[in-house]
């Protein structure tokens, strides 16, 4: 199996906790997981003062949300300085093995 590159964080212990505690099936998160929490924390915020396409793709241009992963603001429709994070499959596990790799 390949390494590959993402920029979701990796879940701590905090997260991981609440998010099994949410379901007694629920599996170990994934970094997938906090991708779309943060992705849906912005949707609630962007959504805050209107549903239309203009007011959220504004209100998205607005927002500089500090998250699970970092700091995420948009510039030209792309997340702004996005972090890259190396992960490997392990016998598995999902483990991340650096921060910041862009090969």
């Amino acid at each position: 199996v390949q390494d590959w590159v993402s920029s979701a964080a990796p879940p701590d212990a905090d997260f991981s906790a609440r998010y099994q505690a949410t379901d007694s099936f629920a599996p170990p998160p994934t970094p997938l997981a906090t991708l779309v929490y943060d992705a849906t924390r912005m949707a609630i915020l962007a959504t805050a003062n209107g549903t239309t396409r203009t007011s959220v793709a504004h209100a998205l241009d607005q927002i500089d949300y500090a998250g699970i992963n970092g700091e995420v603001r948009f510039a030209a429709h792309t997340w702004a300085d996005a972090p890259e994070i190396r992960y490997h499959l392990d016998n598995g596990e999902v483990v991340a093995l650096a921060a910041n790799a862009t090969q």
